[in-house]
C-alpha cells in the first residue's frame, strides 16, 4: 500500500493536470466538428483569444489567472493535508 506522501503528490498532480486540460479537446475538436467549442476549457479560451483573435493581452491575463488559481488550490490542498511535525510526516 502506498504511504501518505505518494498519495498527496498524486492528488496534487491530478489537480494540476485537470486544470491544464488542453491537448485532448483540441485534437478531438477537429474530428467532431461543432461538438467541442473554442472555449471548452480555460486554456483553449486563452489560446483562442491570443492566437485566433490576436488579443494577446487578454489571453496572457487568462493564462496568468489560471496559473494563480492552480497555485492557490494546490497550496490550500497541501496546507490542509499536512501534519503537525514536518511537511510530509
Amino acid at each position: 500500500m502506498r504511504d501518505a506522501p505518494e498519495r498527496v503528490l498524486i492528488l496534487v498532480f491530478a489537480l494540476i493536470g485537470t486544470l491544464q486540460f488542453f491537448n485532448e479537446p483540441k485534437i478531438l475538436q477537429q474530428l467532431a466538428a461543432g461538438a467541442i467549442p473554442e472555449d471548452f476549457t480555460p486554456n483553449m479560451y486563452a489560446y483562442q483569444q491570443a492566437f485566433t483573435l490576436a488579443n494577446y493581452n487578454y489571453g496572457s491575463a487568462i493564462s496568468f489567472a489560471l496559473g494563480a488559481v492552480v497555485f492557490i488550490c494546490v497550496y490550500i490542498f497541501l496546507f490542509s493535508t499536512r501534519k503537525r511535525g514536518s511537511f510530509f510526516s
